[in-house]
């Protein structure tokens, strides 16, 4: 076994060097296996040379030496990650409730970066705020965790815990001037970052109304939630409280349940039971009864009623509908059922966007701070940070204000890429290819999504070319704004889609660029129209 024998020979006779590699590796703490593992059993490289080296007779293969020393780089690897070590998912287990941690059902799991410690979110009391906060960064359980002065919190020491992130600090270590309040203390790291005021952002109660004039926002009109905000969802707008559509929303149910049972017999193809064909007779015999329209004896009484609701009410109630003898009652009553159902499906989704709690508030680009107008489809990771920082020049997204830093000191560009095509003092316009320069004009795409609400395309921006307006300093060309245009329009649109940065509003650029656009179609030879479509 030469490569054993190689190994071993190696350790022998270089064991000075080998206990200054021990030393320093004590001191970094980085290849203590111990403190990764948990586990006192692990060998390095060097405790596998001695091992040799004290027993040069013992028959070890290489392929247990390989394989020792690929554990020892794995268990290394898995230190640099988050995870400190990679379990099956067998033993994944919640160190409170004792149940199997899966990722595929619950995604709300958290780990110790420390001593692989498992939690589920929910044993934690964590909301989804703070789990996504505690997932950004090397999160610790109450046994590991460590003060920013790099000193392990003891049970006994006085110790306070930011709400939002669940970083732990002395009470020492925090700033005595400010007021420590355990419940709202938020750490350093979440201020500075801006979490702390996205929270305050969410706790604020929505200011969203019912525009229905004398609606208190209570009940809805599917009567399966407690609150509406828009008419489509107001029972007063559709002439009716909040008890008759819990009602009414009980009935359809209930005729809901009958037809699937009806359905569900005549399906099974098999002969039916007498209790069967006595339900279905039954609801027959109702059904035919709902349907049957009776004419109004007082005709012009309704319409007199009907004419005096709309005018009383006007736009901001629905016309009259039920006790009039428009239709039959089964009629309405599904008519009904349809307006629930959209009214659910709406409900259910602004449900949804509320309780995203996590938006790009801000964007912070050159020396300008801008609150965003809308979400823009942004990779997750960064969806998840109050704020991202924008390269101006070649509009690269980051979302920290030191990976900005170290970006501009290795970016060479001072302008947008393509052909300069017009410049007036310090005032230039650039062509841009789509093709050529994809992902500057993807990066400009999605920037813009978070002042429009309307812009659907971001990733596909081959077929158009991009016009960028710049102001030119000293320190390079700063983007003005923009507007994109079809290569091949087949209704000879003058632009597809045109910003002006909001840091340059209300100052003449967005008038400039659609004249702009206006000679654009003249040297191309049309005739020039608005900025949607040319003229007919």
């Amino acid at each position: 076994m030469p490569r054993t024998k190689r190994l071993a020979s190696m350790h022998a006779s270089d064991s000075e060097s080998e206990n200054k590699a021990q030393s320093k590796r004590s001191k970094r703490g980085a290849c203590n296996t111990e403190s990764i593992t948990g586990s006192s059993e692990t060998e390095s490289e060097c405790d596998v040379g001695k091992k040799f080296e004290s027993s040069p007779t013992s028959k070890v293969s290489p392929t247990e030496v390989d394989a020792t020393i690929e554990a020892r780089i794995t268990r290394r690897k898995s230190y640099i990650t988050k995870e400190a070590v990679v379990i099956p998912d067998d033993d994944k287990k919640c160190f409170i409730c004792n149940e199997t941690c899966i990722r595929n059902s619950d995604n709300m799991i958290l780990a110790c970066s420390n001593c692989a410690t498992f939690f589920h979110g929910k044993c934690l009391n964590f909301d989804t705020f703070k789990f996504k906060q505690c997932k950004s960064y090397r999160w610790e359980c109450n046994c590991c965790k460590k003060c920013s002065c790099r000193k392990k919190i003891e049970k006994n020491e006085k110790a306070i815990v930011c709400t939002l992130c669940d970083r732990k600090r002395h009470i020492n270590c925090v700033d005595s001037g400010s007021d420590i309040d355990p419940k709202t203390w938020s750490c350093s790291q979440c201020v500075k970052s801006g979490v702390a005021s996205l929270k305050k952002l969410g706790k604020k109660e929505n200011e969203l109304k019912c525009p229905v004039i004398g609606c208190d926002s209570k009940g809805h009109f599917s009567g399966k939630f407690e609150n509406h905000y828009t008419s489509c969802g107001c029972p007063l707008y559709h002439n009716m409280t909040r008890e008759e559509t819990k009602e009414m929303a009980e009935k359809l149910d209930l005729l809901s349940s009958q037809r699937e049972i009806l359905l569900e017999n005549f399906s099974k193809g098999a002969p039916l039971t007498e209790e069967q064909i006595r339900f279905s007779k039954e609801y027959a015999r109702k059904l035919e009864e709902d349907r049957k329209y009776n004419h109004p004896e007082n005709l012009e009484t309704l319409v007199k009623t009907w004419m005096d609701h709309n005018q009383r009410y006007g736009n901001n109630r629905e016309a009259l509908l039920d006790g009039i003898g428009i239709t039959s009652e089964w009629d309405l009553l599904h008519f009904r059922q349809a307006q629930m159902t959209v009214a659910y499906e709406q409900q259910k989704q602004f449900e949804a966007e509320k309780s995203e709690e996590f938006k790009i508030q801000y964007v912070i680009i050159g020396k300008y701070q801008i609150k965003t107008w809308y979400s823009s489809p942004y990779p997750e990771m960064y969806q998840q940070h109050l704020k991202i920082y924008i390269c101006e020049y070649c509009m690269s997204y980051m979302n920290s204000d030191i990976l900005l830093k170290r970006h501009m000191v290795k970016c060479t560009w001072r302008h947008p890429p393509g052909n300069e095509i017009y410049r007036q003092n310090n005032l230039s316009v650039f062509e841009v290819d789509g093709k050529q320069c994809k992902a500057y004009c993807q990066n400009i795409c999605l920037f813009a999504k978070l002042f429009l609400d309307h812009k659907t395309l971001y990733y596909d921006v081959e077929p158009f070319l991009f016009y960028v307006v710049t102001l030119a300093d000293n320190e390079g060309c700063h983007n003005v704004g923009y507007f994109s245009k079809e290569k091949d329009s087949f209704y000879n649109y003058n632009l597809s889609c045109i910003l002006t940065f909001p840091q340059f509003a209300k100052q003449g650029y967005g008038r400039f660029m659609i004249e702009f656009s206006y000679l654009l179609s003249k040297i191309e030879g049309r005739n020039p129209g608005s900025p949607r479509k040319t003229l007919k």
